[in-house]
């Protein structure tokens, strides 16, 4: 097991560790850092993409195109009309297209992670909020294939989906249990693991991504402290670092991932 590393200490050249990461978090930006959390390019603001000024949450990067994929949550002053799904230029953040949550369902108010999926390059989506605790099949223009209710498979509150290419499997954090889910691509349960070999455990457990260059998952949770996580696949922490200050403003609640390769 590799050792924790902070943000002080030396940069690994450990191969489960190339490659870089994209954050998502409170603070309205993406963040752009490698493994050991040192910011390596500019942060990518909301205002690149969207005036509604909305959090973004979920992320997820195409290989179909290598563009940016981003779902901007619902806050206190939001409608289900400003929640949106961007697809954006990965190194600029201009936005290429874009939907809304009510294009695919009409009472939805709340959008949490999504991710890509490998084969087909359609997109995989998940909502908590009030009626609408669901995962989505969407096409890229944001047509619905198909809507499974996350709350009858034992879940309360779904906040990222990744998909483990290896395994053929969907993986879902749920922050009420700081519990990841495991399905089938039929979205039939396999099984679930607490995060309580974590330190501190989650509280509110947020993003997921699969990590091809090892075989693990990039976890992100605030609440007691924030922290990125990577993973095995019994939840046992192999790597993690704490948030810091960039740009004179913080991660502020980290929530979505993805890595870059």
């Amino acid at each position: 097991m590799m050792k924790f590393a902070s943000l002080s200490q030396t940069a690994t050249t450990s191969p489960l560790l190339s490659g870089s990461l994209l954050i998502s978090s409170d603070a309205l930006k993406i963040f752009k850092v490698d493994k050991n959390g040192n910011e390596i390019a500019n942060a990518i603001p909301v205002s690149a993409f969207s005036t509604a000024q909305r959090p973004p949450d979920g992320l997820a990067l195409d290989p179909s195109d290598n563009s940016l994929w981003v779902s901007t949550e619902y806050n206190s002053s939001g409608t289900g009309i400003d929640i949106r799904v961007w697809n954006l230029d990965f190194d600029t953040g201009s936005p290429i297209s874009s939907f809304g949550i009510n294009e695919f369902d009409s009472g939805a108010n709340e959008i949490e992670g999504i991710c890509v999926d490998p084969w087909d390059y359609t997109l995989w989506l998940v909502a908590d909020g009030a009626g609408s605790i669901n995962l989505y099949h969407l096409n890229r223009n944001g047509s619905l294939i198909q809507t499974y209710d996350l709350s009858s498979l034992g879940m309360s509150s779904p906040q990222d989906v990744c998909i483990n290419p290896a395994l053929q499997q969907l993986v879902i954090t749920d922050n009420t249990f700081g519990t990841l889910f495991f399905f089938d691509m039929g979205v039939n349960f396999i099984r679930s693991i607490v995060l309580d070999k974590l330190d501190p455990v989650p509280v509110s457990l947020q993003g997921i991504s699969y990590d091809p260059t090892n075989g693990f998952y990039w976890v992100t949770y605030y609440l007691p402290e924030d922290w990125i996580v990577l993973i095995d696949h019994e939840g046992r922490p192999q790597h993690k670092f704490q948030n810091t200050n960039y740009t004179d403003i913080s991660y502020a609640n980290p929530t979505g991932i993805a890595v870059k390769l």
